[in-house]
């Protein structure tokens, strides 16, 4: 979806979600979360790895014995081991585990597109209420200048006796309820204000409003088939689904046999206290074990019960992931139609209500008309106006949120003019990262 906007204006609806998924603070946690799953892939590669060990001893022994003579010895001893511990088989878990990781860091990639997406939309949202409230701000506000002329017009027909004291009240109180409702409208208009500020980062400048929209999905059938390839509530399902596969074949190898290879090698040195000679010893040594479980107290059987389990709970979940992003989808769509028809019917509207209202000032002026009937011309005009740009704010809000249920709600779908925020990245560089833990500060990688 592409929005054509006005060169001339300050601060366009790119420039504002470009800013918003830079700076945007929960935006940039689930960043941070992403790249702590990430972290699952190394430790799961971790366990192909060896374990290298070292350790070092002193010891002093003093010795007495008492006989016929009293003697007495001292003995100094230093001893250095070096360890090594290399699995060669778990019952498979290696490879389950490297794929439960990497499940895992999908799920949450597409965790963290739901995150975008809830971002990006709120933006939006906070985009387009600005632009209507500061609209619905100057429609009041010009409405209370006009009802100021009409009443310093009945005010002056009065004193000439052309108006009654009936006109002159009634034009004094629709005055007071437009005042009213001005200041309303500005508070609403502050509090839309720092809606902005919190969701983009900054005060809003001059806002650009979208004219057209120069690419829609063009049909529900085409929305629906996307939703299993894109929608990333279901791809989190799925991925979760894949995870719980793979912990099945984890829990069912802690009941294999294991094999594993140790080796050691030591070194000591050990000296009577005043011996002309030390005494060095060196020992070398390798073990591989294989252990065949036989009963394990029946726990490991429960839990591969709880894993599979697990599997069933999550094939449900995917398939009501998948029955929610479908009605989800229908649902915004049918609020997109219901929109673009009522923006329709505003925009009849309001030309309608401007039209009467001008032809009601004519009718006054020949005394066909009441100024009732004017101060009503123009309270139905100002209502069709702040309707329709109620409606405009709405069409575009709801136009993106139809374009969330796709999974395309994303930096990247809309193609904002930013450095994206690639994953696969951190993904390439935590692999086989076993020797190092420095982390990267850089948020827009």
């Amino acid at each position: 979806m592409v929005f054509s906007v006005s060169a001339a204006q300050a601060d366009s609806l790119q420039e504002a979600l470009g800013a918003t998924y830079q700076s945007n603070p929960t935006l940039l946690a689930a960043r941070e979360a992403l790249r702590v799953t990430i972290e699952q892939y190394p430790q799961a590669q971790a366990n192909w790895m060896p374990r290298l060990s070292t350790s070092a001893t002193a010891a002093d022994t003093l010795s007495r014995s008492k006989t016929d003579t009293r003697s007495q010895s001292r003995t100094s001893e230093l001893k250095n081991t070096l360890s090594l511990s290399q699995p060669i088989y778990r019952g498979g878990r290696n490879f389950a585990e490297l794929r439960k990781a990497e499940a895992a860091v999908n799920a949450q990639r597409a965790t963290y597109t739901t995150a975008e997406q809830t971002v990006i939309l709120a933006a939006i949202t906070a985009y387009m209420d600005v632009i209507r409230d500061r609209r619905i701000r100057d429609l009041r506000k010009a409405n209370v200048d006009l009802l100021q002329q009409r009443l310093e017009s009945t005010q002056t027909q009065y004193d000439l006796r052309r108006r009654t004291l009936t006109d002159l009240s009634q034009a004094q109180a629709r005055l007071s309820q437009a005042k009213a409702t001005f200041v309303q409208s500005e508070s609403t208009l502050a509090s839309s204000t720092e809606q902005y500020v919190q969701v983009i980062g900054r005060p809003p400048a001059e806002l650009s409003m979208p004219d057209t929209m120069a690419s829609m999905t063009d049909s529900l059938d085409t929305v629906l088939a996307q939703i299993d390839d894109l929608n990333p509530a279901v791809l989190a399902a799925e991925y979760a689904l894949e995870q719980s596969r793979e912990d099945v074949k984890i829990q069912t190898g802690a009941r294999l046999p294991t094999l594993q290879f140790d080796a050691s090698m030591s070194h000591s040195r050990s000296k009577e206290l005043g011996g002309a000679i030390a005494t060095r010893t060196r020992d070398l040594s390798g073990t591989v074990t294989l252990s065949v479980p036989l009963y394990q107290s029946g726990s490991e059987l429960s839990q591969v019960r709880a894993a599979r389990y697990q599997t069933n709970q999550r094939l449900l979940e995917l398939d009501a992931a998948k029955r929610t992003a479908r009605q989800t989808a229908i649902s915004d769509w049918s609020n997109l139609q219901s929109t673009k028809a009522s923006l329709e019917s505003f925009e009849q509207n309001a030309e309608a209500a401007r039209v009467a209202r001008d032809s009601i000032v004519q009718e006054l002026d020949v005394g066909r008309r009441s100024l009732i009937d004017l101060l009503n011309a123009d309270l139905e005009l100002l209502n069709a106006e702040i309707s329709l740009a109620s409606s405009r704010r709405d069409l575009v809000v709801q136009a993106y949120t139809v374009l969330r249920s796709t999974g395309q709600l994303t930096a990247r779908g809309l193609d904002l003019p930013i450095d994206l925020y690639n994953p696969q990245i951190d993904v390439d560089d935590a692999k086989w990262n076993l020797f190092t833990s420095g982390i990267n500060q850089d948020s827009t990688r």
